[in-house]
């Protein structure tokens, strides 16, 4: 039973301590999560849909309904008519009959696109074009929040390395502390070593307050990103990265590259001719029959059906400017990209540098400070031994500490130099 309750502690001690821990990868995700431009994504979504939907409507039958009254001056009378016809006129029995000085009419007409030289299409494709571009540049953002993040992680990292590096340094001076106030009661030592040594060991608790005042900024900062609550979590200190993203900004740029072209092709759709069916009806006075009119008087219902061809020829006089623009623009595009992959080139190649910088350091360091561990426990011999003063072996305690301070240090920013790193990719 025992045994059973000490594995049931463990395992508990392990989840809450699983639990308290807290990734890079969680929190580049709450980020991005919990920043009030990813809310852009369902309005670009929704947008999308709408617009998408619109070029669709081009296909339904387009209703017009109308109607409307007026009073004339000077309306057709028979006379008129006599002399417009001359002898036919005599054939028409229209004596006394005067056309209606009001006129009103209720009408209705239907259009039916039959082709429309793609427009629809390239709508709906202009739409989504529209859509990745504005996710696009959203992703550009992010991106930005994620560098942020990732800054604001490994300064903690750093931090609470130099943390534990200090609290090291302190339990190393108050162990030699401890040993000088031995050696001083039997008179090895002077006065003057013993507060030296003290307050070196109050200067390095107050690096510690220091330390650790900036670490609670620092959280605070990220938890403010995060929307995590880092008071008390662990941060895990993340591996290398394997497979390093291409920027964003080379979705964006081609995204407005196929905006573009887009556009170019709606010069052409423009200068398509335009097929369509037409129905007109409308019921009123007076009807297409003006003889009929002028011997009842009375309203009548008329129609009329056709197949209708437009060409609008106005887009073929700025056509010339409108490709020019566009050329310039994809132009200014291809700039935009060369200097992008200019200054990655160049963020890569100082990148890969300070990378073979550290990882060369760091093959050093460890055995920089096996030395300097060597040389202060030796120091540490020797002053028992009355041989060394407080002075050389503090100078010794720090160098050693130093050593162990910049190994953590390199490790931390190694990866951070990784993580840092953008990669070219040319797809």
């Amino acid at each position: 039973m025992r045994r059973f309750c000490t594995i049931l502690v463990a395992t508990l001690a392990f989840t809450i301590s699983a639990n308290a821990s807290v990734t890079l990868q969680e929190c580049r995700d709450k980020a991005r999560e919990n920043y009030p431009l990813v809310r852009r994504y369902d309005l670009i979504r929704a947008t999308k849909e709408c617009n998408v939907h619109n070029a669709s409507l081009a296909w339904l039958p387009r209703l017009e309904l109308g109607g409307g009254g007026a009073w004339l001056s000077n309306v057709t009378d028979a006379v008129d008519l006599g002399e417009i016809l001359g002898k036919m006129a005599s054939m028409i029995d229209l004596s006394g009959k005067k056309e209606q000085p009001w006129q009103y009419k209720v009408s209705a007409s239907v259009t039916q696109n039959i082709w429309d030289g793609g427009a629809s299409a390239l709508g709906k494709k202009t739409a989504e074009a529209v859509a990745a571009k504005d996710e696009a540049e959203l992703e550009v953002s992010l991106y930005d929040l994620q560098r942020q993040v990732d800054e604001v992680y490994f300064s903690i990292l750093l931090l609470e390395e130099r943390l534990k590096q200090a609290e090291g340094r302190v339990s190393v001076l108050e162990s030699n502390l401890v040993k000088m106030k031995s050696i001083y009661d039997e008179g090895g030592i002077s006065t003057m070593d013993i507060k030296s040594m003290e307050a070196e060991v109050k200067s390095a608790r107050q690096q510690i307050r220091l330390i650790e005042t900036n670490i609670k900024s620092s959280r605070m900062s990220l938890s403010l990103l995060t929307s995590i609550d880092l008071s008390s979590e662990q941060l895990i200190t993340p591996a290398e990265p394997d497979i390093i993203p291409s920027r964003p900004e080379y979705a964006f740029i081609e995204s407005n590259r196929r905006l573009l072209e887009l556009q170019m092709k709606k010069l052409d759709v423009d200068l398509s001719p335009k097929i369509g069916f037409v129905a007109d009806a409308y019921y009123g006075y007076p009807g297409r029959n003006i003889f009929k009119g002028l011997t009842d008087h009375n309203p009548s219902f008329n129609a009329m059906l056709g197949i209708q061809l437009k060409f609008n020829l106005y887009p073929l006089y700025t056509r010339k400017n409108d490709k020019a623009l566009i050329n310039q623009q994809m132009q200014a595009l291809d700039i935009q990209k060369d200097m992008l992959d200019f200054k990655t080139k160049l963020s890569n190649t100082g990148a890969s540098q300070e990378i073979l910088f550290l990882r060369q350091t760091l093959e050093d360091d460890s055995e920089i400070l096996q030395l300097r561990t060597d040389v202060r426990k030796a120091a540490e011999e020797r002053l028992e031994g009355g041989v060394i003063d407080a002075s050389d072996l503090l100078q010794k305690i720090n160098e050693e500490s130093d050593a162990s301070l910049q190994k953590s240090i390199h490790q931390i920013e190694l990866l951070q130099a990784l993580y840092r790193q953008e990669k070219i990719e040319n797809e």
